[in-house]
């Protein structure tokens, strides 16, 4: 099965994360495993996390991956910040 098989072009048309579960008979693990593995070979998949519209795309042009780019950039930065402590305990041993 290919994930990109059932995940439609163009941020209006996303689909859920649930809807991909009941059309490939996938649990949601499988599907986000199945959506970063064709993320990893390449293919471009946005998420969009707006409430109604939100879901899975690929984009039908560049601007509109943008607003995913952002999105996960900001992720990686705070998931950098909230790594200094631990960093910074592992560095220095057992004191904090």
């Amino acid at each position: 099965m290919n994930i990109l098989d059932f995940i439609p072009v163009g941020k209006n048309n996303a689909i859920t994360g649930k809807e991909l579960q009941n059309i490939t008979g996938l649990d949601g693990r499988s599907v986000k495993k199945q959506i970063a593995n064709a993320r990893i070979k390449g293919s471009v998949i946005c998420a969009s996390l707006n409430g109604d519209g939100g879901g899975y795309f690929i984009p039908s042009c560049p601007s509109e991956a943008t607003e995913y780019v952002h999105t996960e950039q900001c992720r990686i930065n705070s998931a950098k910040e909230a790594l200094k402590a631990a960093e910074i305990y592992v560095s220095d041993g057992d004191s904090i």
